[in-house]
């Protein structure tokens, strides 16, 4: 898609069937292509805003990548939070209360409080590398944890000290 389409431009201009069939091996083609050319048409009009806020109205585009956009263009301080970074936080300070995460306000004001001041991208992408490659969904790796007051782990461990095996 990015040698066909390297610019805003073309990706407005292309025809949703032929992005459709670039966008095939990923999946959900023809949801992916319509959102798509919207977003592109939207942006070759009106340019690319560099708030979350104002990015969350364009078509296509929902809270996690209207943040994760702000944070990575325009270094705003936001705190784009997908099912990883969710597992992370609750891991480490107890779980939401509401189960669809953009609208949990204990996991948004958690999740903001922790974005620095300072460099929040490197801290977004920083927390997304934790999620995949420690505090991963399956198999979990406590042991490479540099965070000592975690929840999950403290529970873990007193499942594998009350049982006398691993759990």
């Amino acid at each position: 898609v990015v040698l066909r389409c390297p610019d805003w431009s073309e990706l407005a201009r292309i025809p949703e069937a032929e992005l459709e069939d670039l966008l095939r091996p990923v999946g959900l083609q023809r949801r992916r292509a319509k959102a798509l050319v919207a977003l592109a048409r939207a942006v070759h009009k009106g340019g690319l805003p560099e708030r979350s806020d104002a990015l969350q109205q364009l078509p296509g585009l929902g809270q996690y990548m209207a943040r994760a956009i702000a944070v990575q263009v325009a270094g705003e301080v936001a705190a784009p939070i997908d099912t990883n970074v969710a597992r992370v936080l609750e891991r480490v300070f107890g779980p939401r209360g509401l189960a669809d995460l953009r609208y949990d306000p204990y996991l948004q004001q958690l999740a903001l409080r922790l974005v620095p001041a300072t460099k929040p991208a490197d801290h977004l992408l920083s927390l997304l590398d934790f999620a995949a490659d420690v505090c991963r969904s399956r198999s979990p790796q406590c042991d490479r944890c540099p965070v000592p007051s975690c929840r999950f782990r403290w529970l873990q461990q007193q499942e594998i000290d009350n049982s006398g095996e691993v759990a």
